[in-house]
């Protein structure tokens, strides 16, 4: 992961996915497959952008300086992995890199008790960071911006200027 974070531009973060090890077979497989699957898939999609995976990324320090100060402290209903995603800035990069998975305990999976109260700090982030930024709003922003930023490096490959 830090040498994908070195080769990545100076507002960037690096995640990947999640091995679930413990539990049984299929809690293990529902973890990956529907758990962070839905997790990626679903949430970069009103994103604009990969979700961070708080088990498993890592950032730069600019990026920490630059969102530290918006992310929400007083709240442990509120996921910290899905705030900070939400506070990244239209100009700021994840990286997922599946070839860079982190072993993971499938403890909150294995009972319902647990996995409700996943989904509700998930629907408790949701009202928080959807109050401040409408979602497709926000996936517009990010990416209006990505392309922006991709369309410089085109330019900038080319000789045309950047």
């Amino acid at each position: 992961m830090e040498a994908v974070l070195g080769t990545a531009g100076p507002q960037s973060l690096v995640t990947g996915p999640g091995e679930f090890y413990g539990g049984v077979r299929w809690v293990r497989w529902a973890g990956r497959h529907v758990f962070l699957g839905g997790y990626f898939r679903v949430l970069g999609f009103l994103l604009g952008h990969p979700s961070v995976y708080g088990s498993n990324f890592a950032l730069r320090r600019a990026v920490w300086q630059a969102i530290g100060g918006s992310v929400v402290r007083n709240n442990a209903d509120v996921h910290d992995d899905l705030d900070i995603s939400y506070h990244l800035r239209p100009e700021m990069t994840v990286i997922y890199d599946p070839t860079l998975p982190m072993g993971v305990s499938a403890r909150p999976l294995t009972n319902w008790p647990s996995f409700r109260r996943h989904i509700r700090m998930s629907l408790v982030t949701f009202r928080v960071e959807f109050g401040e930024e409408p979602p497709l709003r926000r996936r517009r922003e990010r990416i209006r911006a990505r392309r922006g930023r991709e369309a410089r490096r085109r330019r900038a490959g080319t000789g045309d200027g950047g």
